[in-house]
């Protein structure tokens, strides 16, 4: 397989909110997320992204999460920094779908 570039999905964490302004289970996932890690790729056959998790949460949805972002950050215009802020805004996005697809947070 021909492989244009490989990037390491690997971002500093967003500083996490007090513990009062979020709930226990935003932080704990937020947490989990975070060090996750993957691999995305962009086939030069194909031209499709593919993600390979590397160091994985535990949860299969947080994992799907984390390849997600980083297919949506892949190659991103602005260098790292700009990178850095699509993770950190992919991230947001995640947590707050998938904290209101959680069975407890609909009660």
């Amino acid at each position: 397989m021909l492989v244009l570039a490989v990037h390491l999905i690997v971002s500093d964490p967003p500083a996490a909110a007090p513990a009062d302004d979020q709930p226990q289970e935003v932080l704990v996932t937020g947490r989990r997320f975070d060090r996750t890690r993957g691999i995305v790729i962009r086939n030069l056959v194909t031209r499709q992204l593919q993600c390979r998790i590397t160091k994985t949460s535990g949860d299969a949805r947080i994992d799907e999460g984390v390849c997600s972002v980083g297919k949506a950050c892949f190659g991103h215009k602005g260098g790292q920094d700009a990178f850095t802020q699509c993770v950190a805004d992919g991230r947001r996005r995640f947590l707050k779908t998938f904290v209101a697809s959680e069975p407890t947070a609909q009660n």
